[in-house]
């Protein structure tokens, strides 16, 4: 996969697939439209015990339906490249009783953080340069704590918050900072010196209390 991005600058733009889902009771012929997803993979509905030429035959008849995700996990490097992976998705499914039907369409997601992913901690970075289509130069954000009143429960070794996502950070750039790069692998997440990174649209930094 390419994607898109002009080397030098702090930016990468990719495109997922927005499926648009409609399911039909066949039974009953109610109908709901669902809030859109991110296509993630063609699943086809037959069993897996099936085997040999009986079940090529039937996946020829059952063209599967789309297994989706709230947020996007599948990119594309331009939108042809995404148009293309649509042409062959599917425009219907079955599943039991209930019929699918799919539209699609394109959304760009532009990144300029690629926050470090702990055990249960993440940590601001930003993309300081982008060297190739899988390769950026990353580099730690500073990140003060700001004022907020966590609320503890008894429980665990010392405690339990119970309120911990409401914890605020004042994220900044420090210049000081050395730079690293991090390289694209086959599980989708950057990997650098550091450990692994994700990218994001804004840096991110959160802190388990409960862990």
């Amino acid at each position: 996969m390419t994607i898109l991005i002009e080397k030098g600058t702090k930016m990468i733009t990719k495109f997922a697939i927005k499926v648009h889902e409609v399911i039909t009771d066949t039974k009953t012929g109610h109908s709901n439209e669902y809030q859109p997803t991110y296509f993630k993979e063609v699943v086809n509905a037959i069993s897996d015990k099936i085997e040999g030429a009986v079940k090529r035959e039937i996946n020829l008849k059952d063209p599967g339906r789309v297994s989706t995700t709230q947020s996007p996990k599948v990119y594309f490097g331009t939108r042809k490249e995404a148009w293309e992976v649509v042409s062959g998705l599917p425009a219907t499914g079955t599943l039991g009783q209930f019929s699918y039907k799919y539209t699609y369409s394109i959304e760009p997601f532009t990144y300029g953080y690629a926050n470090h992913i702990g055990w249960t901690d993440v940590n601001p970075y930003e993309i300081v340069k982008v060297i190739s289509d899988k390769t950026i130069e990353i580099r730690a954000m500073d990140a003060k704590k700001l004022p907020w009143k966590a609320e503890w429960v008894e429980g665990g070794f010392a405690g339990h918050c119970t309120n911990q996502r409401d914890q605020k950070w004042d994220i900044v750039s420090n210049d000081d900072v050395p730079t690293v790069r991090a390289r694209l692998r086959k599980d989708g997440y950057y990997h650098s010196s550091h450990g692994k990174h994700l990218l994001g649209e804004s840096p991110r930094k959160f802190y388990d209390y409960n862990f």
